[in-house]
């Protein structure tokens, strides 16, 4: 379900993002990976929150915003897993600077696609992790 409403929000992003959004996301990416290089995973969470919130936001349905935001506990738990392992968690960034740029490139079919990759990447390495502990 995640990776639909991703995909679905990415759509509706790339097709609103402005110039001013770019420098937005970049930030709250800049803040993700130097959340990983310290190793701070309340800070990680944050981010990724914040980076997913960004998308949401900027595609303007509510509904995937408020879908996405209950089911969040998932995103929090995948991460508090990988506390031993907190730099398995810098692909992540790479991946949401890639969704970041096809949004802002307003490549709508490239956000969608990444996007859905994303979210059932981060599903598997969720489902290991559980299986393995």
């Amino acid at each position: 379900m995640r990776a639909a409403l991703d995909a679905a929000a990415a759509v509706a992003a790339a097709r609103k993002a402005g110039p001013e959004d770019r420098l937005r996301g970049e930030r709250i990416i800049r803040e993700g990976r130097a959340a990983v290089a310290d190793g701070d995973l309340a800070a990680m969470a944050s981010a990724d929150f914040a980076f997913h919130d960004f998308v949401y936001s900027l595609a303007g349905n509510r509904l995937i915003a408020q879908t996405a935001r209950m089911n969040w506990h998932h995103v929090r738990r995948s991460i508090m897993l990988l506390a031993g392992e907190p730099t398995k968690l810098g692909p992540f960034w790479d991946e949401h600077d890639q969704i970041l740029q096809a949004v802002v490139g307003r490549d709508a079919t490239a956000a969608a696609q990444l996007a859905q990759h994303h979210a059932l990447a981060s599903s598997r390495i969720l489902s290991r992790l559980e299986a393995a502990g």
